[in-house]
């Protein structure tokens, strides 16, 4: 907010201060405690912003601020998952599995191979978007 001209007077948007990822990300996390509400749901809040700010607002929001309310935070960040009461992992929109870490990590939950996986079908599904706009022709696939 610093930053900012007018600090969160500033306008943002079309008419005023364009933001980047990171600085739309901060800005709409900060809108949501702004609110004094009793359920939070963050969609992965830090994916846009670099590994020094992700973990500073994790600390000082997700776990700080918000300390006492129900907190659902859904992230690819694995490095979060330790510090997490419940952890629900889905696969394809699927529950795949869920419990503590140290419960997920004894069941024998491959978090990274996960990831991996995951990365690997998007890549897959960027190649498939290429193949299709070079060649011109529509496709329909998963």
């Amino acid at each position: 907010m610093k930053q900012l001209p007018y600090g969160d007077f500033t306008v943002v948007g079309e008419r005023g201060v364009a933001l980047s990822g990171g600085q739309k990300a901060r800005v709409n996390l900060a809108r949501a405690l702004y609110r004094d509400v009793d359920i939070y749901l963050l969609d992965d809040p830090l994916s846009a912003v670099d590994t020094r700010v992700s973990r500073h607002l994790f600390e000082k929001c997700v776990k700080e601020y918000l300390r006492g309310r129900i907190r659902v935070l859904v992230t690819h960040q694995l490095q979060y998952l330790p510090h997490a009461d419940h952890i629900i992992v889905l696969n394809q929109g699927k529950i795949l599995a869920q419990g503590t870490y140290e419960e997920l990590i004894d069941a024998g939950i491959d978090f990274v191979g996960l990831m991996a996986n995951e990365v690997e079908e998007a890549v897959k599904r960027q190649s498939i978007a290429e193949v299709v706009k070079v060649q011109g022709t529509r496709y329909c696939y998963e």
